[in-house]
């Protein structure tokens, strides 16, 4: 399977000369619950989904545990295709973390403006991103481990 091209809103992020692969969100855009991730991993890019490699199994594993169908479900990361490396890793020491997931708030955005009722974030970057939203800037991810907060 051919790995997807970055679309025209890729052009000027710090990521798209280095990054590979491209994988948009997926699932219905009326699904109560949005799943955010990180970035693509190296099968995430090579196939063009969110959430099919090492961690979409983990997911899937505990969407059949609670009796879930995957396509039921929106799926998607804060940033669209694959660091170098998967150098991204909740690591803001990366050169291109900040200015890539801020490059990224254009696939970000339609996620938000979609009507979920709930944003299940998956992994400390993808919380950080969304308090960021939400007005709040410096925040430790441990302070909000298994906590539901509502805006």
């Amino acid at each position: 399977m051919p790995v997807l091209p970055r679309p025209d809103a890729c052009r000027g992020c710090s990521l798209d000369p280095i990054a590979y692969g491209f994988a948009p969100p997926e699932g219905p855009t009326t699904s109560p619950l949005l799943f955010l991730g990180e970035a693509l991993g190296g099968t995430e890019a090579a196939v063009g989904r969110p959430f099919v490699g090492d961690a979409g199994g983990m997911l899937t594993r505990l969407f059949r545990l609670l009796g879930w169908q995957r396509e039921d479900h929106r799926i998607g990361n804060c940033i669209s295709c694959r660091p170098p490396n998967d150098w991204m890793d909740g690591n803001p020491q990366a050169p291109w973390f900040h200015s890539s997931i801020e490059h990224c708030g254009v696939y970000r955005r339609r996620l938000f403006e979609e009507p979920h009722k709930v944003v299940v974030t998956l992994g400390g970057t993808a919380l950080r991103t969304v308090m960021e939203l939400l007005g709040h800037k410096k925040i430790r991810v441990n302070d909000f481990h298994g906590s539901v907060l509502r805006d």
